[in-house]
């Protein structure tokens, strides 16, 4: 955990990634230490407010700080879904959906791009535990997104977590 949070701040990261390394750092101490998480996200949010407004990496790193505060700070993953939203309706290309971390390693012999999936970084990974929590406030709130492949993606996580809710209820009355 300690060396997670040395890479993100002393590394040669982009801030996306420094955002990932925080997240990820956050939920691997969640359970354990609930203020180091807390601290972790803090930096995380701290970080994707360096991100330029217009950036679609800006709404994807909210988004996944948002994400990382659902079981530890409901009311704080709401405002920063807010902020996420916000930045989503800047960002042109933002989809909701298009979760990525491009890295890259740079020898004088050669020059390697990886491109890996953060499930964390789309709209699913805030809005579906949130709607379980609060659906009519996530139904709003996903009205807010101004470009349509984002307000389907957070209407489709909506959906999503209330047939989830719904399946236990459907299995015990299936039951002989």
């Amino acid at each position: 955990m300690n060396e997670i949070t040395r890479l993100a701040k002393n590394a040669e990261l982009t801030s996306i990634q420094r955002v990932w390394a925080y997240t990820r750092g956050a939920q691997l101490v969640a359970r354990s230490e609930r203020t180091r998480a807390v601290e972790l996200l803090e930096s995380a949010l701290a970080e994707a407010h360096r991100i330029s407004q217009g950036d679609q990496d800006r709404a994807r790193a909210l988004t996944a700080v948002a994400a990382g505060f659902v079981n530890l700070d409901e009311v704080r993953a709401w405002e920063i879904l807010n902020e996420a939203v916000k930045a989503a309706n800047g960002a042109e290309k933002f989809t909701g959906e298009d979760s990525r971390i491009v890295s890259m390693l740079r020898t004088p012999q050669m020059v390697v791009f990886q491109n890996a999936t953060a499930s964390d970084f789309d709209l699913l990974a805030a809005f579906r535990p949130l709607a379980k929590n609060d659906l009519f406030r996530a139904i709003q709130i996903a009205k807010t997104f101004t470009g349509e492949a984002p307000r389907a993606v957070a209407t489709l996580a909506i959906a999503r977590s209330v047939l989830e809710k719904r399946e236990p209820a459907t299995a015990s009355t299936n039951t002989p």
